[in-house]
């Protein structure tokens, strides 16, 4: 005749554990399986690009000086190249600050040649028109 099978959810070949009684008349639980350490924490986070934020930051400065834009285009075009290669954070921040900053480069230099070209083209009509003096 075989053994009883053991309930439900209990595994066939583990011992039995055995109650030890204490002085003091208590039994000792059983052991239920091995106890690990602490809870696992969740791994860190990747860091923001430093070169990203500078990127952002001098292309909306630029709005307002127009000097640091093209600057925050190159920077931006840097981080994320490094973003690529070290898994950092901030390619959204790096991508913005290169369409901010060249944006406003070429709203600048557009806005320079457009005031070069008229100005050149007023006074090239003002000496046609001159009337010579009697």
């Amino acid at each position: 005749m075989s053994s009883p099978l053991p309930p439900p959810g209990q595994d066939p070949n583990r011992p039995e554990p055995t109650p030890t009684h204490l002085s003091s008349g208590f039994q000792t639980p059983p052991q239920s399986g091995p106890m690990y350490g602490s809870p696992a924490y969740p791994p860190p986070t990747a860091s923001t690009n430093g070169l990203a934020i500078a990127s952002l930051v001098c292309a909306l400065v630029g709005i307002g000086t127009l000097v640091t834009a093209p600057i925050g285009a190159i920077l931006g075009h840097i981080a994320r190249r490094r973003i690529r290669e070290s898994g950092e954070q901030g390619d959204g921040m790096a991508l913005a600050g290169i369409i901010i900053g060249w944006s406003i480069t070429g709203l600048t230099l557009g806005c320079c040649v457009l005031s070069i070209t008229l100005g050149i083209l007023g006074e090239a009509a003002s000496a046609a028109v001159a009337v010579p003096s009697p």
